[in-house]
C-alpha cells in the first residue's frame, strides 16, 4: 500500500463593477423563475460537469502561470434528518474512512509504521447505516478524483504540475467532506510514489471555523446582523408571504400533520437531493411538482442571498482578497512562482456565494463537485486572468470579455474587500 499523509495546519470605478454584477446576476435570477429552471429529475445538482481539456485553452504563445481552484466538496449524505423526511426508510452505507496519525515537525517524509482508521459502526448512527450526517460518501469521493485526473489532463501539458506536490498549496475547511475532496483530487493529480525515504507529506492548511472566510457567515461580525436584516427586508418578506409560498407552506404542514413547525425550504432542498442522488425514494407527499415547488423557494432564497449587494462585500470579500493577493505574490515576487497550483476545498456555501460577489453567478445553485480555475496567463511581459466554472469559460465584468488584463482583475477583486468599518462595525 502507497499513502499520502495530509498535514492539518492551523493557521468611483469599483462601484461600477459591483452594480454591473448585481444588475446581471438580478437577471439572471429573474430568468430563472420565469423559464422555471430548477432541479426535475436532479441530474445536473448530483454532478458538475467536467473541464473541457480542449476548450478556450490559450496558445499562441501565451504562458500558463498559475491556476487557483476553488471546489465544493463531492456527494455526501444529507446534512439534517429532520424526522418529516425520514421515511421512506433509506439505508446508507459508507464505505469510505480515512487513515491518520498525529506527528510532530514539518518533514515531507514521514517513517510511519502505524495509521489509525477512522470509522463509524454500522447501526450506530442518526442516519440507519454506518454514516455519519454530512460525510462524504464514495460516490463523492470519486467525483473528486474523476475532477482531478480531467484537471491534470487540462493543466499538465501547461507544465503547471511540473514541480510535484512541492508546487503546491492546499486549504480546506476543516470538515471531513471537504478535506477528503480536495485529497481525492489531488491524488489524481498527484499520482503517489513509493519511495525508500518514507511516506510523502502534503501540508493541509485548515482554520479554526471562526476566522474561516471560505463561507460568508464566519468572514465579518457583521454578516449576521446584515443577513437578519435582509431576512426583515420588503423583498423578502413579499416573497416569503406570496401566495405561491404560503400555498406551499400550508401543503407541507397539513400533509405531514404538523401545523407548528416544517424545516426550512433549504433543509427540505438538501434532504431531497441527497436522498435522489442515491436514487432513494421521498416521502410520498412530496410529489414531483412539490418537490419543484420546494426546490423553487430554496434556490430563490439561496441565490438571493448570494447576490445581495449588502451581503456580498462582507459575506467574501475576504476570500476574494486572498485570491487576489495570490495573484499579485506571483505576479510582483518571482521567488513564489515556484507554486503554481493552488486547492481550495470548500462548499456550495464557498462557491456560488463567490460567484454571487463578483456578478458572474449563473442562478443554478453549484451541484456537487462544483470547481472554479481561476487561471493567471502571462504573455511578452504582461500578465492576463481567465476564469472558468464547471467547464464553461467565463465573462468577466472586470473588462467585458473572457480574457482580461492581470491589472483591470486585481482592481475588480479590490472593489469587492470591505473596510474594517464594514466588517467589524463602529
Amino acid at each position: 500500500h502507497i499513502f499520502i499523509i495530509f498535514r492539518s495546519l492551523s493557521s468611483e470605478e469599483g462601484e461600477k463593477f459591483n452594480l454591473i454584477g448585481q444588475m446581471r446576476g438580478l437577471l439572471l435570477i429573474a430568468l430563472f423563475c420565469v423559464i422555471g429552471k430548477i432541479f426535475g429529475d436532479n441530474s445536473e445538482y448530483c454532478e458538475a460537469n467536467l473541464p473541457n481539456p480542449v476548450s478556450n485553452q490559450l496558445k499562441n504563445g501565451y504562458k500558463l502561470e498559475l491556476v487557483q481552484t476553488i471546489i465544493r466538496h463531492g456527494d455526501r449524505t444529507q446534512l439534517r434528518s429532520k424526522g418529516v423526511f425520514d421515511s421512506p426508510a433509506a439505508i446508507w452505507n459508507c464505505e469510505l474512512n480515512s487513515l491518520n496519525k498525529a506527528s510532530h515537525g514539518r518533514s515531507p517524509r514521514d517513517n510511519t509504521k502505524r495509521l489509525f482508521r477512522t470509522i463509524f459502526k454500522d447501526g450506530r448512527e442518526f442516519l440507519p447505516g454506518n454514516c455519519n450526517l454530512g460525510q462524504l460518501t464514495d460516490k463523492g469521493f470519486n467525483q473528486h478524483l474523476a475532477l482531478g485526473k480531467k484537471l491534470r489532463e487540462v493543466y499538465e501539458p501547461f507544465g503547471i504540475f511540473t514541480n510535484g506536490t512541492k508546487g503546491l498549496t492546499f486549504r480546506s475547511t476543516n470538515v471531513y467532506r471537504t478535506l477528503q475532496s480536495g485529497m481525492a483530487q489531488i491524488t489524481a493529480i498527484f499520482p503517489e510514489e513509493t519511495s525508500n525515504a518514507g511516506v510523502e507529506v502534503v501540508d493541509l492548511e485548515t482554520r479554526d471555523g471562526e476566522m474561516e472566510d471560505m463561507v460568508p457567515d464566519k468572514s465579518c461580525p457583521t454578516y449576521k446582523s446584515a443577513l437578519s436584516a435582509f431576512h426583515k427586508s420588503q423583498k423578502w418578506v413579499n416573497f416569503h408571504n406570496s401566495p405561491q409560498v404560503q400555498n406551499l407552506t400550508n401543503y407541507l404542514k397539513t400533509a405531514f400533520n404538523s401545523p407548528n413547525y416544517i424545516p426550512t425550504f433549504d433543509e427540505m432542498f438538501d434532504m431531497y437531493n441527497a436522498r435522489k442522488c442515491h436514487g432513494f425514494g421521498v416521502p410520498k407527499p412530496i410529489t414531483p411538482e412539490i418537490a419543484k415547488q420546494i426546490s423553487d423557494v430554496a434556490t430563490w432564497e439561496l441565490n438571493q442571498t448570494a447576490i445581495e449587494p449588502s451581503l456580498t462585500k462582507i459575506g467574501m470579500g475576504s476570500f476574494i482578497k486572498t485570491l487576489r493577493d495570490n495573484l499579485n505574490d506571483h505576479v510582483s515576487n518571482p521567488k513564489n512562482r515556484n507554486i503554481r497550483y493552488k486547492l481550495f476545498s470548500g462548499h456550495d456555501s464557498t462557491v456560488g456565494p463567490l460567484l454571487g460577489a463578483l456578478g458572474i453567478f449563473d442562478g443554478f445553485w453549484p451541484p456537487y463537485a462544483s470547481h472554479i480555475e481561476l487561471e493567471l496567463w502571462s504573455k511578452s511581459g504582461q500578465y492576463y486572468v481567465q476564469m472558468k466554472y464547471n467547464g464553461q469559460t467565463l465573462n468577466l465584468p472586470a473588462c467585458g470579455s473572457t480574457l482580461c488584463f492581470y491589472q483591470s482583475v486585481y482592481k475588480w477583486f479590490t472593489t469587492f474587500i470591505p473596510t474594517d468599518a464594514q466588517c467589524y462595525g463602529n
